[in-house]
């Protein structure tokens, strides 16, 4: 069970990872790749002497390094890559994943807590089945009411 922390924060980083993934996208529909690419060379940059730095520590050092840069590298990505090429500003970069965000925050804090409990506990894999289900019914009803204007939208135009 030494891996559990580790899966943990790299979890973290896959939240923040995915945040910055459909900006090249938008690179690619304003013809603008040229500056993808000076944004991949500047994270190949940092992230390979920052690897190559935190990885004689530890491994929780280098996961949580590497965290902590991808969220840099969010900012990073918006200057570069969003603000530069269609002008979108901060607050409505911000504004694009902060919801989704948040309640993947919310779900991952409840999924944590509950799965420690039942580890903890050493019980059998029914409750821990048990619980994965409750946890998903969670997540959707969370999803549900926060997204339920975009649902409507998109029931409706099914309607149609």
């Amino acid at each position: 069970m030494e891996v559990v922390p580790i899966l943990y924060i790299i979890s973290i980083w896959g939240c923040f990872n995915c945040i910055g993934n459909p900006v090249s996208n938008i690179t690619i529909a304003t013809g603008r790749t040229d500056m993808s690419l000076k944004y991949t060379a500047l994270r190949l940059f940092c992230y390979i002497p920052c690897m190559i730095i935190l990885s004689s520590y530890n491994i929780n050092i280098l996961v949580w390094g590497t965290t902590v840069l991808t969220l840099v590298f969010i900012f990073i990505s918006w200057f570069m890559l969003l603000y530069k090429t269609i002008s979108f500003s901060i607050k409505q970069f911000v504004s694009s994943f902060i919801k989704p965000l948040a309640y993947t925050l919310i779900i991952g804090y409840i999924g944590y807590h509950a799965i420690e409990f039942f580890v903890n506990q050493k019980w059998d894999y029914v409750p821990l089945l048990i619980i994965s289900i409750i946890w998903i019914f969670t997540y959707l009803s969370i999803y549900i009411y926060i997204e339920r204007h975009v649902i409507k939208s998109m029931i409706s135009m099914v309607k149609v």
